[in-house]
């Protein structure tokens, strides 16, 4: 089924798309296409992101800002934070919207680091993936690992957002 076609209904739950490496100009139609369906357009800012790109990017984006954290490939590790730590204060002084940082989050300590920077939240993908890959005849074998992983990254966060309420 192409999107164009699609139905809302054909979509029950969904609330956004993210069209990885969507380039702003050419993002046009799929902004229009979520219009029409009742979603989100989820944009993806980098650190290489010009100042006039991320202004586009963040005029058009709805539900949340993905910033990429690091140039390079999902999974890579966490090189340079203050660049991320930089970007993500850039970002929430333009728009309203929540900020979510992903790419190299795959401990509790990155979650922490990157709430502390002022992002709303965390997106892990890569981590989730290699610890699924270790057995993908019986994938359910990893669920505990999986269950421990998403128990440290969400008390990375939840952590951090108490530390920064008593601050205020």
């Amino acid at each position: 089924m192409a999107l164009s076609s699609a139905e809302p209904a054909e979509f029950p739950g969904a609330q956004g798309l993210l069209i990885p490496d969507l380039p702003i100009e050419e993002a046009k139609p799929y902004l229009e296409l979520t219009i029409k369906m009742g979603l989100n357009i989820i944009l993806q800012a980098t650190p290489t992101t010009s100042k006039e790109r991320l202004k586009k990017i963040v005029e058009a984006a709805t539900g949340f800002i993905y910033l990429v954290s690091l140039e390079g490939v999902t999974g890579s590790k966490l090189t340079n934070p203050n660049t991320t730590f930089k970007l993500i204060k850039e970002v929430k002084a333009q728009t309203h919207l929540p900020v979510m940082v992903g790419f190299g989050i795959s401990k509790g300590e990155h979650a922490k680091a990157i709430i502390d920077a002022g992002a709303d939240g965390v997106v892990v993908g890569s981590a989730y993936a290699k610890i699924y890959a270790k057995n993908l005849q019986n994938p359910i074998v990893t669920l505990p690992e999986i269950a421990k992983l998403s128990r440290e990254i969400k008390a990375g966060c939840i952590k951090q957002y108490q530390t920064k309420t008593r601050r205020r």
